[in-house]
């Protein structure tokens, strides 16, 4: 009340000053290809930018990481990758030993390992996985750009990131596969099943897995797909 009394009377000045905000520690936590929002449920204040096309999280540096009990409950995996000075307009790295993800067999890798990769989360992951297991394992790189939504980015990390184990290839046995087992596999379609299950009922059974190319629908190119997920 007073106040609206005195300022028919007199002039308050806007008086402006700059604020030098004090640098604080920040603590790297995780990278990612992309912002990961849902990481502010766990910590009260989150920070990332953009550095070399990737991005960098922070944390206040007294944040205890002990203190969540279950890592894998977070959104992704992180670690703890160095300490930083930050002020109001830029990130500054101080230290910063990024550790080198040793190539794994695809073949046998989980959700969370395929997840290490970056740009590979769990949509991506469990995608992986389960085209995976629908073929028999991965027998070439070249195989990845099947993978539905797969870009060539990723494409490239995920094939500069695994290697591929041949010795757990999955095989179909052509003298006992049944129509419906074999129509499962991304690589026969319901012809080539049915040619295929046909050809055992008038011929007998296969002798070699050769015996497929005299079935007027195996042509080299798709005998070359198919001939390391058959076995006779």
């Amino acid at each position: 009340e007073k106040f609206n009394e005195l300022k028919k009377f007199v002039v308050f000045k806007k008086h402006t000053k700059s604020i030098k905000y004090p640098l604080s520690k920040f603590n790297l936590i995780f990278i990612d290809s992309i912002p990961n929002y849902k990481l502010n449920n766990f910590f009260d204040t989150l920070y990332f930018q953009k550095i070399d096309g990737e991005y960098r999280y922070f944390v206040h540096a007294d944040f205890n990481l002990n203190s969540i009990s279950n890592l894998e409950d977070l959104p992704n995996r992180f670690q703890n990758h160095g300490t930083f000075l930050m002020n109001k307009n830029e990130l500054t790295l101080i230290k910063f030993n990024k550790q080198e993800l040793i190539p794994f067999d695809i073949n046998q890798a989980d959700a969370t390992k395929l997840s290490s990769i970056n740009g590979i989360g769990k949509v991506f992951s469990e995608r992986i996985i389960k085209y995976r297991n629908s073929l028999g394992g991965f027998v070439s790189h070249s195989q990845f750009n099947e993978i539905y939504g797969l870009k060539e980015d990723v494409f490239s990390q995920l094939s500069k990131n695994v290697f591929i184990d041949l010795a757990s290839i999955n095989t179909i046995n052509l003298n006992q596969v049944t129509f419906d087992e074999l129509v499962q596999h991304p690589y026969f379609n319901w012809g080539l099943s049915n040619a295929i299950v046909n050809y055992r009922y008038h011929h007998g059974d296969f002798k070699l897995k050769s015996n497929l190319k005299k079935i007027h629908l195996v042509n080299d190119e798709i005998y070359r797909k198919i001939a390391p997920y058959i076995s006779v």
